[in-house]
This record gives C-alpha cells, structure tokens and sequence, in this order.
C-alpha cells in the first residue's frame, strides 16, 4: 500500500548519492531548472521526491538562477532568500544564469560576460548571508547562458546553439570556460505554455502550464538516451523553469509524477535511472 508522501517528508529525506555508475543497465539523469528563484521554486523542491519500499526519496537537482531575482522589496528578498536556503540544505547545486537574463546582450558579448560577473558578486553575497561561503565555489564552476544551448564541459567538444538568432553567444560560452566555468545546455526540454485564457479566468497576468505531459515526457527522454541523442552516453540533461509551475500546485505535481513514470518505465526497458546534480556530469 503506498503511503501519502508530504512536502515535509521529502524536506528530510536522504537526498540519493551521486555516484558515477556503469552504463551498462542504467541511466543517469539530470534535472536542471532556470531563471529562479522564483514563484513557483518552492513547489519545485517540493515535488523533488520518489517512493521506494514506503520511504520517500528526494531526488537532487541543479538549479541556474539570476541575480535580478534578489531585488524587491523585503517580503520578498526573504521569500526568495527562505527558497535559496532549502535549495542548499537540501543539496542541490546552484549555478550561475547571469544577473538581467537579456538575450539582447549577447549582440556585444562583453555586456553579457560582465553580467555573469556581476552575478558572481551578487551571489556570493547571498551564500555569505546564508554561511554557505563554500557553495560560492561550485557556482563559479557552473554556467548555463540564457536561452542558449550552448556547452563547454570538460572532455566534450565544444556545442553552440545550431539554431541561435544571437551568433555571437560563442564569445560568451568561451570566455566562460576560460574563466573556470563549465557551460551546460540541455539534451531535453519541459516546455511550458501560457494559457491566456485561464489567465483571464483568474485575473492573472499569465497562466502556466507544462507543454508535454508527464507520461511523454518520460518517453521522451528516455527514447533519447536509448538512441543516444545525448551530449554523453547515458546521460541526459534535462531542462525546465521555475515559474511553469507557478500557477497551480496541478502542474508542480506533475514533476513528480514525472519522476515515478521515468523509474517506472525505465525498469520496463530494463534499465534503472539515478537522478544526479551537475556536479556529477
């Protein structure tokens, strides 16, 4: 009989190792969310979680955030900052997405390198704030470009954005890596949509909801691991915001619907997926 898992629960649970296995029956996977912390971040963490044998396992992530997101007025600085701090204590890893997220400064790529820099700074001061001085280290190591799926990863040719309108991002992925920096795009993507007219319904200025359900999109990613459409063989970097989420606690339980279909339908293939942070890639 399966047990009713609660947000709580899965805040104390054992977060799963991330030990490098065989390829041979498994897949790693890798959950990656951008543009937080934002609405829609709690809900995330909370539907970070597996049941195993009536346990409940939290399942660890990495999450790109910006340095706008820590502007506002004080309610808010202590949401976001409430958020950032589970995301440490739970033991996710949190990489830099720049301070604006303005693809419009990727037309002088020295504007958006100093926005990585700046957000450097921004974001030592919130892990100082929350004695996590250490963390300052592994985010200085771990960059996604907005909107951009661009790579630089130790051992692994160099990948730019094939379909970009902004040709000059290379620069940027490139000074980053010289810097010290991974740069990670993505292998699969949770698109969301906004529904305007349930936005209207609410009187919200935008809707939310994830594109693909949770059924396909397990399907998808692991159709993509089996026929190694994957920056490296049996792993897969998965992508998804934040803020799809937001609007309904609906659409953040599908995360972890998500997570028991993937299992499920892995084991069926006769594999087994293992869920890491990037720190592990």
């Amino acid at each position: 009989m399966s047990i009713l898992l609660t947000a709580a629960a899965c805040r104390t649970a054992d977060t799963q190792s991330g030990t490098t296995l065989n390829c041979g029956g498994a897949y790693e996977v890798y959950l990656t969310f951008d543009d937080g912390p934002a609405a829609g971040t709690d809900d995330v963490l909370a539907n970070l979680y597996y049941e195993e044998s009536g346990q409940c396992i939290s399942v660890p992530a990495t999450f790109f955030v910006c340095g706008y997101r820590f502007r506002g007025d004080q309610a808010t600085l202590d949401e976001r900052r409430g958020w950032l701090n589970s995301m440490l204590s739970e033991g996710h890893l949190i990489g830099n997405h720049s301070v604006e997220h303005d693809k419009q400064m990727y037309g002088e790529p020295d504007l958006m390198i100093q926005d990585f820099k700046d957000n450097e700074a921004t974001m030592q001061e919130e892990f100082e704030r929350q004695k996590a001085g250490s963390t300052y280290e592994e985010f200085v190591r771990h960059a996604r470009l907005p909107t951009q799926n661009a790579w630089r990863v130790d051992g692994l040719a160099p990948r730019d954005d094939a379909a970009t309108v902004w040709p000059k991002h290379p620069e940027v992925a490139s000074d980053l890596d010289q810097r010290g920096y991974e740069v990670f795009g993505w292998d699969a993507e949770w698109f969301g949509d906004n529904n305007a007219a349930k936005a209207q319904e609410n009187g919200q200025s935008d809707w939310f909801e994830l594109r693909q359900s949770p059924s396909v999109m397990a399907t998808e990613v692991l159709d993509a691991l089996k026929a190694g459409r994957t920056m490296k063989p049996c792993k897969i970097v998965v992508l998804t915001h934040d803020h799809y989420v937001r609007n309904s606690r609906s659409q953040a339980a599908k995360l972890s619907e998500f997570i028991r279909l993937l299992r499920e339908e892995a084991t069926s293939r006769g594999k087994q997926v293992t869920f890491h942070t990037l720190r592990d890639y």
